[in-house]
């Protein structure tokens, strides 16, 4: 899970989300080619964090509650990682696990700052 920790506290929307995807709650969501949200993987680039209830299944327009990721203000997110981060390097940049709700320890294209580790499988981090 991906949950605000401290900052510019984020503005919080309803949003659509596409259709048939499962959204756990604290995933990372971005704008598919239509303007619904879908889950940000990998090297795609977030622009929200899901705050809803998890969700099994989205239905046909279904709107859910999402937290804006403002990268012009300085906001820090804490971050479950998928694996061990425990030998990562503070300033690197990860990627986003195919879950969409934790980060992963590739740093190869990384979008993910982690800027503190927590624990072995969690992070403080911002958003590129």
């Amino acid at each position: 899970m991906i949950s605000f920790y401290k900052g510019h506290t984020p503005e919080e929307k309803d949003m659509k989300v596409k259709s048939g995807i499962a959204v756990p709650t604290g995933a990372a969501l971005k704008f598919d080619s239509n303007g619904d949200l879908e889950l940000a993987t990998g090297t795609n680039k977030p622009e929200f964090i899901s705050v809803n209830a998890p969700i099994a299944a989205t239905t046909s327009n279904m709107k859910i509650a999402v937290a804006v990721i403002d990268k012009s203000r300085t906001q820090e997110w804490i971050a479950d990682a998928s694996v061990s981060i425990s030998n990562l390097k503070l300033g690197s940049k990860v990627t986003l696990a195919s879950s969409g709700d934790a980060i992963t320890a590739t740093t190869a294209s990384g979008i993910v700052e982690a800027i503190e580790i927590l624990e072995a499988k969690k992070a403080v981090v911002k958003f590129d």
